[in-house]
């Protein structure tokens, strides 16, 4: 879609549905929502999801055979990388999802679309690998770390007194007030 009629997209309620935010104190008290396999579904986040971590849990009853299901979320910050972890620990790389064909997709494969105009993950979620029972999203603002480096500086380590004049750039000691 072009930004014109990705904007009409949205504009138009008769094409999607719309799930209420409803804030948790315990996250792992989530949201279920049905699928039907063989579809893509946009996860619209309103406004655009500021995460740090999401996770995707997959009902047991996913098979082999069954088709793949195209997932797409927003968010709103810029990610320099979203990990798609497996529950062994294993990190999905990065376009997966556009490099391999969808009959050889499994749970997790991923792409991230990082444009200032549209920021979106898309993946894949499917039964053919049953060790990806969930996958765990975790967005990184930057890699490695945000900070500048900090420039080291050196201080004087002697003594001073407040009530020694020599301790004051112009001689005296500050008078009250």
């Amino acid at each position: 879609m072009n930004n014109v009629s990705y904007a009409n997209y949205l504009l138009n309620l008769t094409q999607y549905s719309v799930f209420e935010f409803r804030p948790k104190q315990d996250p792992a008290n989530a949201w279920a929502i049905p699928i039907v396999t063989g579809h893509k579904y946009k996860v619209h986040w309103q406004n655009g999801l500021d995460f740090e971590q999401m996770q995707v849990t997959l009902s047991p009853h996913w098979a082999p055979e069954d088709k793949n299901v195209y997932l797409v979320h927003n968010f709103t910050d810029v990610r320099a990388k979203v990990d798609f972890i497996t529950p062994l620990k294993d990190i999905v790389p990065n376009m997966t999802l556009v490099n391999k064909t969808s009959a050889n997709w499994q749970t997790g494969d991923n792409v991230l679309y990082n444009q200032t105009e549209r920021r979106e993950i898309h993946y894949a979620i499917n039964g053919k690998n049953k060790s990806r029972s969930f996958i765990l999203m975790k967005g990184s603002r930057c890699i490695d770390s945000c900070l500048p480096a900090i420039a080291k500086q050196e201080f004087e380590t002697t003594e001073r007194l407040w009530s020694q004049p020599s301790t004051w750039p112009d001689g005296k000691v500050p008078i009250a007030g």
